[in-house]
This record gives C-alpha cells, sequence and structure tokens, in this order.
C-alpha cells in the first residue's frame, strides 16, 4: 500500500525508548487467522480500540507517544515500510545509487521503484527491519515487492522469482534473527509459493481489483487467491477502500464487502485512501 499523505520529516530513532540492543526481543509472534485490526498510515492512530488486537502503522512517522500507548494497550504492532521503492521524504532516500533506481510509480509523486536485486537497496531494506525491531514492533510490512507485476518496471527485470528470492532475504537475513514477524504485501501471483514460510497477507482490494471490468479475464473477485494463509491458519489482513468511509457508505457497497463468500476468514477493514484512522468494520 502506497498511501497519499506523506509526513515531510520521519521521527528520528533516538525519540524510542525501546531497543533491540539494550532490551531483550520478544520471541516471535505468530498472528492467527480472523484477527481484528486496524491500519492507520497517516494522520494520528486516534482512541485505541479495545476489540482489533493488530494495529498496522507507519514505521518512521508514527510518534512514539502512539507506539508506547499501543505497546501499554497490548497491542501487536505490524510496522509499514516501503521495501520496493524510494520515497524522496524518507530521511535514508539520499542512500539510493542512481543504479538502483526504476521508473516512477504512477500516480505516486516522489516514489521511484527500485531494483530490489541491488546489494545497497537490500542494505537500506536490512537496516528498516533493524529500526522496526529497535521501536518495539512485532511484525513488519513491506510493501511494493510486486514490482514483477506492475509494466512500468520491466527495465528491471524484476520477476516473480525475484520477488520471491527478495522475500528470502527480508525474512531470513533480518526479520527472523530479530523475533519479527513478516508478511506479504498484495503480489497474488507468489502466495502459494510464500504463504507456508511467511506469517501474514496484506491485501488490497482483493474484492474490487483496481481497474477490474466485468469482462476481465481476472473475474471481479480475487480473493480466493489468499485463501492458502487461510488454509494454514494464518491471516489475511484486507482493506478494501471507500473515501466516504465511516458512515456514508451506501448499504449495497457495504453488504458486498461483508459477504463472506469469498473472504471467509479474513480480517476486513473498510478504510479511505489516506489511510487514516477512518473505519468501518462489517456489523
Amino acid at each position: 500500500m502506497r498511501y497519499l499523505l506523506p509526513l515531510a520529516l520521519s521521527l528520528p530513532l533516538t525519540l524510542f525508548s525501546l531497543s533491540s540492543a539494550a532490551t531483550p526481543r520478544p520471541s516471535l509472534w505468530k498472528p492467527t487467522k480472523g484477527q481484528k485490526w486496524q491500519i492507520v498510515l497517516n494522520g494520528t492512530i486516534g482512541p485505541i480500540d479495545s476489540t482489533a488486537a493488530v494495529y498496522d502503522v507507519d514505521l518512521y512517522d508514527t510518534d512514539p507517544k502512539e507506539f508506547a500507548a499501543l505497546k501499554a494497550a497490548n497491542k501487536k504492532i505490524i510496522c509499514y515500510f516501503s521495501a520496493g521503492s524510494v520515497e524522496e521524504w524518507r530521511d535514508d532516500a539520499g542512500q539510493f545509487n542512481e543504479s538502483d533506481y526504476g521508473a516512477d510509480l504512477p500516480g505516486w509523486n516522489g516514489e521511484k521503484w527500485l531494483n530490489t536485486e541491488s546489494a545497497n537497496v537490500r542494505r537500506i531494506m536490512k537496516k528498516r527491519i533493524e529500526d522496526a525491531a529497535d521501536r518495539g514492533c512485532d511484525a513488519v510490512d513491506p510493501d511494493n515487492v510486486d514490482a514483477f507485476d506492475n509494466p512500468e518496471t520491466r527495465p528491471l527485470n524484476l520477476t516473480e522469482a525475484t520477488a520471491i528470492s527478495y522475500l528470502g532475504f527480508l525474512a531470513n537475513t533480518t526479520a527472523r534473527p530479530l523475533n519479527l514477524a513478516i508478511g506479504l504485501k498484495n503480489g497474488l501471483k507468489i502466495v502459494e509459493t510464500v504463504a507456508p514460510w511467511l506469517d501474514f497477507q496484506v491485501n488490497e482490494e482483493c474484492i474490487a481489483p483496481p481497474g477490474n471490468k466485468p469482462t476481465d479475464p481476472r473475474g471481479p473477485n480475487e480473493c480466493n487467491k489468499l485463501k492458502p494463509f487461510i488454509r494454514l491458519e494464518k491471516p489475511v489482513f484486507h482493506i478494501e477502500y471507500d473515501e466516504r468511509v465511516p458512515n456514508n457508505v451506501p448499504g449495497g457497497v457495504v453488504s458486498k464487502f461483508c459477504d463472506k463468500t469469498s473472504t471467509e476468514g479474513f480480517s476486513n477493514i473498510m478504510k479511505d485512501r489516506e489511510v487514516t484512522s477512518r473505519t468501518k468494520y462489517c456489523p
């Protein structure tokens, strides 16, 4: 997921009292299917939802006090970062080399695809995962690992095989040694391969894939492609977007969203595209 309102400045790591160097890491969290969740990537997290066991928040832009509040409320924290793109507003953006860059991400100002085969890119992403451990995250949500599914990335020669290799690097080289769970964001074509060794899936709009039309051979609904995670008792944290949340979403849209025919066992949530605290759950 790439969100629309990036903060200009990231919060310095020194503000955080939790440190993987000083504090032993907790045991590896194993999320389970059906856990209620919340995701907030812009603005404050708002009042903490006592019924949501899991919060997905921005690794760098979330206030340390909010991290502490979530920990105090015994929430599991998934930390979002982009693992497949450079965002020019991030503090480490200057560490990428020109040779690491791919094309612009259409519709996302200041963001370019990255060559995830680059040793330099992998070094930077390893550091981001180490930062997640320092900040007290229980898991990481690495976005934009599905470059193979985006035509503008073809000059980078990224494929399903390179995406699987990259996820293996992120999981086994850094996340696992730090007792961090790690998920797959979207990437439907590689679900069958990675579901056995990743911990969860974060999916955007499997009910209504962007640009999908009734004549699309994919069909109107891609949610069944995520079922390997459910069969392994692992969660699918599923988002559908509607700018009218929470109170003005038409009943027909809500009914389609809440129909469990294709999302049985999923952790469903409806959000605005800015991914603020505005939220709608099924009744």
